[in-house]
């Protein structure tokens, strides 16, 4: 069947590179509609820009890599937006329209699966990684890594970062415990060592906050005590509009910031940035997956690019024991590395001193942490491409 293409970009907001677009659909204000790159949708579409107005910014967003089933309507009088990675089921409706004619937003986030005869409608937003059952109706936001059904859709199982495990959740109050836990200790705590120039500590908030945006699974702990007003107003920055990023006071502390931070830091895992640096894009929502997978070990070693810890493609080893590990390093190397703890072996590790805090001083931690617990983490990127 013949498809869109490239050549239809100047009747678009945007119109993204190596799309599959059936021709047999219907735009309505194409102008307002933005697509992505690598974006499939099927026959039998309708994109409809609800009212016309001089806007600045498109009403109806198709991120990249969104793979949309036929007879897909979205309804537009605000803004409907689909986060990269979203699969859309057959006959699927969004419209951010509400009953007494007043206008929503729609929010569906990123890598999120909606099935066949969903309806989301009104102002709403679906969280990263959740899914909607077929014939669902969503009229109220859904966290994060949720599962919804029925009409309305409720919540009927989530993803405790506590157990790691889905639960069910069929009372308000299993919900609200299991959200209460994701507060309490998120999957990932990343700590950020004190950086010299703003302009570094901006730019790897960015490169982190352009992936995870406000999401319950992710802690950035950034020190504070020693930062210049500049940092200080860049942190109050990303403060309000992130409430995952927690600022902790080093002053006074006798362990090295980057440690005391991680003393602070309340995630299942820790990762610590011993020096400034910048994530590639859809780094940091894939490595969750690897850390649910890999709970029982002591660690996880990245090894990949120095300047961006987590790259694209890699190779992921689960190995005991310190000769094993031993061998790894022979073939890649330390100087590269980076060290993700699992946080109750960090608390049991009696840490040589890491005041330099050089990836030399990861060794010696690792050599502790496989006395403890012999069961770690290859995370292989260093055949891959990536580069900041």
């Amino acid at each position: 069947m013949p498809n869109l293409d490239e050549s239809n970009e100047e009747h678009f907001y945007h119109f993204g590179t190596s799309t599959a677009i059936n021709e047999d659909g219907i735009w309505e204000h194409p102008e307002q509609i933005s697509i992505g790159n690598s974006v499939f949708l099927e026959r039998g579409y309708h994109m409809k820009v609800q009212e016309m107005e001089n806007c600045t910014s498109p009403k109806i967003i198709i991120g990249e890599n969104c793979w949309c089933n036929r007879y897909f309507r979205i309804t537009a009088a605000n803004r409907v937006e689909l986060k990269k990675n979203v699969l859309i089921g057959p006959h699927v409706t969004l419209t951010d329209i509400m009953d007494d004619g007043g206008t929503g937003r729609i929010e569906l986030g990123e890598s999120c699966w909606l099935g066949a005869n969903v309806v989301v409608k009104g102002n709403v937003r679906i969280g990263k990684g959740s899914v909607v059952g077929a014939h669902s109706a969503v009229l109220q936001d859904i966290p994060d890594y949720c599962v919804a059904t029925g009409n309305p859709a409720v919540i009927s199982r989530i993803y405790d970062t506590v157990s790691g495990e889905w639960v069910r959740v069929k009372e308000l109050d299993k919900l609200n415990q299991v959200l209460a836990n994701r507060r309490r200790q998120p999957l990932l705590s990343i700590c950020l060592s004190p950086f010299q120039h703003p302009a570094a500590l901006e730019q790897c908030l960015e490169s982190i906050y352009d992936q995870i945006d406000a999401c319950e699974l992710f802690e950035i702990c950034v020190a504070e005590g020693e930062a210049n007003p500049e940092s200080r107003v860049l942190l109050d920055r990303f403060q309000k509009q992130y409430a995952n990023l927690t600022c902790i006071s080093i002053t006074n502390s006798p362990a090295p910031p980057i440690v005391h931070l991680m003393n602070q830091a309340k995630g299942a895992f820790i990762m610590p940035l011993f020096r400034p640096c910048r994530f590639e894009p859809d780094r940091l929502i894939p490595f969750l997956n690897v850390i649910h997978h890999h709970r029982t070990c002591s660690f996880i070693w990245i090894n990949g690019n120095p300047q961006s810890p987590l790259t694209p493609v890699p190779v992921t080893q689960q190995m005991q024991g310190f000769e094993a590990f031993a061998v790894a390093l022979s073939r890649f190397g330390a100087k590269s590395a980076s060290l993700v703890l699992e946080r109750t072996s960090w608390q049991r590790l009696q840490p040589l001193d890491p005041s330099q805090e050089q990836d030399v001083s990861l060794i010696p931690w690792v050599r502790i942490l496989l006395n403890l617990n012999h069961n770690f983490c290859l995370y292989d990127g260093s055949a891959s491409t990536g580069a900041i």
